[in-house]
């Protein structure tokens, strides 16, 4: 596994491997390990080339589905404040 030494965040220093970032963050936002470690397509980091998941096809249905649940998420998202939204960011 490669381990990043430069910031990816300004000030911020992050020794932790990518796959082990990814999958931090996915396991904070609620995502069930199963549907990024259990397929037959694998996911890159664009920035390691390291393997950071294993995703599952799905239908043409299901991604649109997944595309209109986001869609709506983000519409309410942006109604929220950007010092609150901040403090999400600062406080997973």
């Amino acid at each position: 596994m490669t381990t990043l030494t430069a910031e990816r965040t300004p000030g911020v220093q992050s020794p932790m491997p990518v796959a082990a970032e990814a999958r931090e963050i996915l396991a904070r936002l609620g995502v069930s390990p199963g549907v990024w470690t259990d397929g037959p397509l694998l996911a890159r980091s664009p920035i390691t080339g390291e393997t950071i998941g294993r995703l599952t096809p799905i239908s043409a249905a299901e991604s649109e589905a997944a595309i209109e649940r986001a869609q709506a998420a983000f519409l309410q998202w942006r109604k929220v404040p950007a010092p609150r939204r901040g403090l999400f960011r600062r406080h997973p």
